[in-house]
């Protein structure tokens, strides 16, 4: 969940896996009651959404979808305000072609600053980010995840937030395996605007919730 406040509140659900297809687009809005973006992939794998609280004002800009239901970018203006959302679900095998399109769908169709969240399905510190401790199971993504941090100047937040904290977003079935693979990367210009970022228990999923806060920030523009 990514939570703007100023003067009109701002909330923003990111869902990954929906297994959503076209023909339930006009439903799931009807029950949500308000405005969803999507990108499709099938009724038994991938798709991932985002919901827009019903009484946020905004404008989108440019929305930007992959074929594959992992990627879901959009550019929204919010009073005098431009910033990029996208929601991400990676895979889970070390397919460093995903990251390597979210580099260029940032770079391509983003407007500065960003805010990406969702399941990367790869730990950003194995050290810290995986129990028991251990070498990174996806090194060709690592890789290259590390360059979109370092090229775009992105910030894991939590991790910034908590130095050392060993938390994990998803736990194996026993509790003997963990990782941190959920997380929201944003622009450096973001960071003293966040208020909050937080890991709490996920509702019918093995996924925790992951959700940030902000405080109005004024649009910086990185080098």
């Amino acid at each position: 969940i990514f939570n703007w406040i100023r003067e009109s509140d701002v909330n923003l659900i990111f869902l990954q896996e929906t297994h959503s297809t076209p023909d339930i687009e006009r439903s799931w809005c009807h029950e949500w009651g308000y405005k969803i973006e999507f990108s499709h992939g099938s009724s038994a794998s991938a798709g991932v959404c985002i919901l827009f609280k019903p009484s946020a004002s905004f404008e989108m800009l440019n929305v930007d979808r992959d074929s594959n239901g992992r990627l879901l970018s959009i550019v929204l203006k919010i009073n005098d305000t431009v910033f990029t959302v996208i929601n991400v679900y990676g895979p889970n095998n070390d397919d460093d072609m995903f990251f390597t399109r979210l580099h260029s769908m940032i770079v391509d169709k983003g407007e500065e600053p960003f805010i990406i969240g969702g399941d990367f399905n790869t730990v950003i510190d194995p050290r810290v980010d995986r129990y028991p401790n251990s070498i990174q199971n996806h090194p060709k993504c690592y890789n290259v995840l590390h360059n979109i941090l370092t090229d775009l100047d992105l910030v894991d937040i939590w991790r910034t937030k908590n130095k050392s904290t060993q938390k994990y977003t998803w736990n194996s079935p026993d509790f003997k395996i963990g990782s941190r693979i959920d997380y929201f990367l944003i622009s450096q210009s973001l960071v003293s605007s966040v208020m909050k970022c937080d890991i709490t228990f996920g509702y019918k999923t093995d996924h925790s919730l992951v959700s940030i806060v902000l405080t109005r920030f004024t649009q910086k523009r990185g080098p």
